[in-house]
């Protein structure tokens, strides 16, 4: 495994500071970085405040990553500097999977860890996906020790990288035995915490985070997007456009889906914490982390953005109820598998087709998102009908 690891993780890293060869109708896979060089260079060379002056998509806990690789060398570029620092994060991910598998007797979780994601591609280590995923790995292994506290401070410490892990704290504290209340008051702690720095400029945090993420149209890799992209082949209007940093379709009912997406993102929320409540013994990590990755899962099915490194925040729930119910979750796993290749497929390669509405690049979009979409609901279902095995008994100090 730790063979298989290096060998994926260099020819990873190989590709991802090597863009150019990893490339088709001209996009590649490293536009963020340069995003986020220019913010740090704008914070940590010019002085100027992160979102007072420098407008910033993520939340606060995500700058410590984007100015690190500012440091260092001048041998290097800061591309070169933020894919070590990546892969560093992604080896913690696996080394949080190992305790977790050791503790379980299983192998499944740092496997499937070690190979899932290098089928999302070299992209995996040009954005920071993977520190809100690694967050709620060592989130889970403080769940299984029975730290509850850590627990969901690292949940909230995923939450002010990249806001998913909040979405799924709720689902987390709850259980058959009731809330966890101190899960919730360290995450609330390290929230509050991350905020310090900027309470100055918190204005301009809730303009850059909020304001840019609620103006933002319906993403072109979303399930809307391709329903909005199969209605322009069928004579209905639908314009693919540049705006807030991304590619979004524009249609006549593009209003009205973002408000069923909204809709539908607080619906799964809800019914995850509902099953959680109903159907989730306390004392079982197995069944709560299969809630959780199901309740993720539908959440990028019916979200208005799904990028393609958003699979590794399904990747890494997916390798953690591996090592817990490898056996009973067989046929999710493999659906993951192939939603993140497909999602590699789709970005670079496919993507230009993608934007021209193309036949072949739209179906793979519909299929990756679908293969998602089915995903979360056979989980969701196997943990209603009470077929995750409970053995993996997490201490039960709340």
């Amino acid at each position: 495994m730790v063979v298989a690891f290096a060998v994926t993780r260099l020819a990873g890293a190989w590709l991802a500071d090597r863009p150019d060869h990893y490339r088709s109708g001209g996009f590649t896979v490293s536009g963020d970085v340069t995003i986020y060089e220019r913010w740090a260079t704008e914070i940590g060379r010019e002085g100027r405040s992160a979102y007072g002056d420098v407008r910033i998509e993520y939340p606060p806990g995500s700058l410590p990553f984007v100015l690190a690789p500012l440091t260092g060398g001048d041998g290097h570029s800061y591309r070169a500097r933020f894919i070590t620092l990546m892969m560093l994060v992604d080896a913690a991910g696996l080394v949080g999977l190992v305790v977790i598998a050791h503790r379980a007797g299983s192998r499944w979780g740092p496997w499937a860890w070690t190979l899932l994601v290098p089928l999302v591609g070299p992209v995996a280590w040009l954005r920071l996906d993977l520190v809100p995923a690694v967050a709620t790995i060592w989130a889970l292994e403080r769940a299984q020790a029975g730290g509850w506290s850590a627990a969901g401070g690292f949940l909230g410490f995923g939450a002010v990288t990249k806001v998913y892990p909040g979405l799924l704290l709720p689902v987390a504290v709850v259980s058959r035995g009731g809330w966890r209340w101190r899960p919730l008051a360290a995450a609330a702690g390290v929230v509050v915490a991350a905020m310090l720095p900027v309470l100055a400029s918190l204005d301009g945090l809730w303009e850059s985070v909020v304001g840019y993420h609620s103006e933002r149209g319906v993403g072109v890799e979303s399930t809307w997007g391709a329903a909005l992209l199969i209605a322009g082949h069928l004579d209905s209007p639908a314009e693919v456009v540049f705006d807030h940093g991304a590619y979004h379709v524009r249609g006549s009912e593009g209003s009205a889906l973002k408000t069923l997406s909204v809709a539908l993102s607080v619906a799964v929320v809800a019914a995850g914490v509902a099953l959680a409540r109903k159907r989730v013994d306390a004392s079982s990590l197995s069944q709560l982390v299969a809630a959780m990755a199901g309740t993720l899962a539908l959440l990028l099915a019916v979200g208005t953005v799904f990028s393609p490194q958003f699979m590794l925040w399904l990747s890494a729930l997916g390798a953690v109820a591996a090592s817990l119910a490898g056996r009973a979750l067989r046929l999710p796993l493999a659906l993951l598998a192939v939603a993140n290749v497909l999602s590699q497929a789709l970005y670079p390669f496919h993507y230009a087709g993608l934007l021209a509405n193309r036949a072949a690049p739209l179906a793979l979009l519909v299929a990756r998102n679908a293969l998602v979409a089915v995903l979360g609901v056979v989980v969701l279902v196997q943990v209603w009908g009470r077929r995750i095995p409970a053995k993996s008994q997490s201490p039960s100090r709340t």
